[in-house]
């Protein structure tokens, strides 16, 4: 019987493992696209600027000024500073919730420890439940972030348990 809740065990746990590093890769692609149309909206920003005092090229300044205003516009309504916020904090409570599992796998589970089955049974019940609440919670995830997060277990990146 204890061979099959330490088989539930390092399933949920091997679960937890892949949905954290897929947040945190998700979180990963939202700063970074945050910083590339931020970027580009400064640097347009400036351009444009730059074309107005300077007195460039009317077309210029104002081909800038809209490449600047679209570009603060589309993060303003994609926001993907709090995208990523929401992935990180999502992929750090998945990782609390992995480590109490691993330590109910490792202590509650050993063949010497005192702890009754059913003990252990419902912590089980309540780390699944827990998973579900996070997951219900949590921002979307796309396919991509979970191959990426499947690759770099692969490689050996993170341990699985």
């Amino acid at each position: 019987m204890r061979s099959r809740f330490e088989v539930e065990a390092e399933q949920l746990i091997s679960d937890l493992l892949y949905t954290e590093k897929a947040h945190f890769a998700s979180a990963e692609s939202a700063q970074r696209f945050h910083r590339s149309l931020g970027g580009a909206a400064a640097v347009a920003g400036a351009v444009a600027a730059a074309a107005v005092v300077s007195e460039w090229s009317p077309s210029l300044a104002a081909i800038a000024a809209l490449a600047a205003s679209a570009s603060s516009a589309v993060l303003t309504l994609v926001n993907p500073q709090e995208s990523a916020q929401q992935h990180l904090d999502t992929g750090r409570s998945l990782a609390a919730l992995r480590a109490e599992v691993r330590q109910t796998r490792d202590l509650d589970l050993d063949p010497e420890s005192s702890v009754p089955l059913p003990e252990v049974r419902e912590a089980l019940r309540r780390f699944a439940d827990r998973k579900s609440e996070i997951d219900r919670g949590a921002p979307g995830l796309q396919e991509r972030p979970f191959r990426r997060a499947q690759a770099k277990v692969a490689r050996g990146d993170f341990k699985v348990g």
